[in-house]
Formats: C-alpha cells, sequence, structure tokens
C-alpha cells in the first residue's frame, strides 16, 4: 500500500484497500472491514474509476451487512451517480439492487418493484443481479396477496441460486422460498430452512439475509432450530441479533432493534409477533396496540395478506380463542 501511494497510482492504492478491507471482513471483524474502506473516502473523489466503482460498493455492501442504512444510501447514490458518468451499465444494475433494498426497508415499495424490476429486465445474468431482486418482489407479492407471483419470483431466485456457487444468493433464496412455503403450511419448508441453516458458519451469512431466515423460521414454527442455526453465524451484527431475538420469543426486542436499523417490514412482523405474545398472556390494551402499529404500516405498503392477519389476530381474541 505505501509503495502504491508512493506511485501516486490510485487504482493500486484502491485495490489494496479493499484487499485489507476484505481481510478485515474475514476474520469476522465487519465493522473494521467498513471503517477501513470508509476512510478512504476522501481519496475517492471522483469515483469514475472501475477500481474506485469497486471500492464504493465495497463500502455499501459492508455498510449494509453492519446495519449502517444511512452511509449504505449515501455510498450507493454516489456509486450510481459515477456508474451513469461512465456508463457502467453492470455496476448500474448493482445500485438499483442496493436502492430497490433501501426503498423496500422504507416502505417504498413501488419505487422497490420498480428498482427491481429494471434489473430483471436489464442486464441481470449473474446470480448477484438475478437472486437478489427477483425474492424481494416475491416477499412483496407474498405480502400483497399475490401468491402464485411469490412462487414464480421464488421458483427462479432458487433455480438461478442452485447453478451458482454464490452462497449468500442460496441463502436468501432457500430463506424466501421457506417463508413461501410455511405461509401456505407447507412442510417442505423445514427442508428448506435445514438447508439454508447449514450455510449460517459461513463468512458471507451476517447481513440483512439472516432476518427473512428467522421470519420463515417462525412461520415454520421452527424457532429453536433457527435459533441453533444462527449461533454459527460468525459476526453478531445488529442483524444477527434481531434475528436471535425474533427466533428467541423475545419479539418487541427484535421490533426494537429493526426499528433502530431501518428495516419497517422486519419492524413490523416483529410487532405482530409481540402483538399476539401480548394477547395470549392477557395483555390485551398492549396486545393490540402493537398489532394496530403493524396493521398501519402493512396497510400503507397494500400489504394486504399481513393486515388481514393483524386483523385476524384481534378478531381472535375478542372471539376469546
Amino acid at each position: 500500500m505505501a509503495a502504491a501511494r508512493k506511485e501516486d497510482s490510485l487504482d493500486r492504492y484502491f485495490y489494496c484497500l479493499r484487499q485489507l478491507g476484505l481481510a478485515e471482513f474475514a476474520t469476522g471483524d465487519a465493522a473494521g472491514a467498513a471503517k477501513v474502506l470508509i476512510d478512504a473516502r476522501e481519496l475517492d473523489a471522483a469515483g469514475l474509476t472501475r477500481a474506485a466503482l469497486n471500492h464504493r460498493a465495497d463500502v455499501a455492501s459492508l455498510c449494509l451487512d453492519v446495519g449502517d442504512l444511512e452511509r449504505a444510501r449515501l455510498t450507493g447514490s454516489e456509486m450510481e451517480a459515477s456508474a451513469r458518468k461512465v456508463g457502467d451499465v453492470v455496476m448500474l444494475a448493482a445500485c438499483n439492487v442496493l436502492a430497490a433494498y433501501l426503498a423496500y426497508w422504507d416502505g417504498d415499495w413501488d419505487v422497490a418493484v420498480t428498482r427491481s424490476t429494471w434489473v430483471i429486465d436489464g442486464p441481470g445474468e449473474s446470480s448477484q443481479m438475478i437472486v437478489p431482486p427477483r425474492v424481494l418482489l416475491g416477499m412483496i407479492a407474498l405480502a400483497q396477496g399475490r401468491p402464485a407471483e411469490a412462487r414464480e419470483h421464488s421458483r427462479i431466485a432458487l433455480e438461478t441460486a442452485r447453478d451458482d456457487w454464490d452462497v449468500r444468493a442460496k441463502f436468501t433464496a432457500l430463506s424466501v422460498e421457506a417463508m413461501l412455503l410455511a405461509h401456505q403450511g407447507n412442510p417442505a419448508a423445514a427442508a428448506a430452512l435445514d438447508e439454508a441453516g447449514e450455510m449460517c458458519q459461513r463468512t458471507m451469512i451476517m447481513g440483512d439475509v439472516v432476518v427473512p431466515f428467522a421470519v420463515a423460521c417462525v412461520l415454520a414454527r421452527r424457532e429453536p432450530a433457527g435459533l441453533e442455526h444462527l449461533r454459527r453465524v460468525p459476526t453478531p451484527t445488529s442483524w444477527v441479533q434481531a434475528a436471535n431475538q425474533l427466533l428467541g420469543d423475545q419479539p418487541f426486542f427484535a421490533a426494537e432493534a429493526c426499528a433502530r436499523i431501518g428495516d419497517r417490514p422486519s419492524e413490523a412482523f416483529a410487532r405482530m409477533q409481540a402483538g399476539q405474545a401480548h394477547l395470549n398472556a392477557g395483555r390485551v390494551a398492549e396486545g393490540q396496540a402493537e398489532i394496530a402499529a403493524a396493521d398501519a404500516f402493512w396497510r400503507r405498503v397494500g400489504a394486504t395478506a399481513w393486515s388481514s392477519h393483524c386483523q385476524s389476530l384481534v378478531a381472535s381474541r375478542a372471539a376469546g380463542h
């Protein structure tokens, strides 16, 4: 790295920083990796070289993994502007995937759908470009009461992931497939979760991908097995903490953790679980408040399936069940 700076080679210096950051990441220190990469931001003023674009992509990815959505958003915006200037279609697709997920977590699902669809209809050739937007569209379709559409997105995502060596893509596709199966009451969800769970010890399984896995475990009523799998995740990021709390019968704390991250859909799901726990314990006012908060979000994004579930929870309690 010193030689690269001495030679004033920006590309080589970015390469060295990237390797140093990824080395920190490989040891399980995602926060340290992000700091190494973020500290070089002042050298990345133009961001118009391939090395600079890769550098920004690494920053955005690692910020996502540690739950810093605001810095990921800022870096993604800069990366998209640079990619547009140089006409880098592949990097622009990556920017759209990032923007789609940020919009999904914010509750702006129309933008999430538009961004995801652009990638699918455009340069989506690798598993990194096909699986994330497909599973996102699948989760949105499921929530909005379109199960057949959700199944088709999940099918394509899983087939793509199985044909690739991308562990993260496969884990994500399996988790969402299990979510869909569990929502339909299909016992095959257990096998998908077990297959995904075997990947939990891999370094790449530490960020936002663990939360859909936890949601699927809750829907399939496999919380103990899910917890056992998550114990092997190498880095306890804020996402992993939220997933563990959701599976560990601490839905209120999971909701608060998701709120701090900025993951509104997962917060709403956790609040549904917290509300149900309160109702089961006879704390009607507390339960209704949690469910009402969840339902308000689901209604705002048109998630009719989850909104109907909220209403059924309240109705069941009113009927004395």
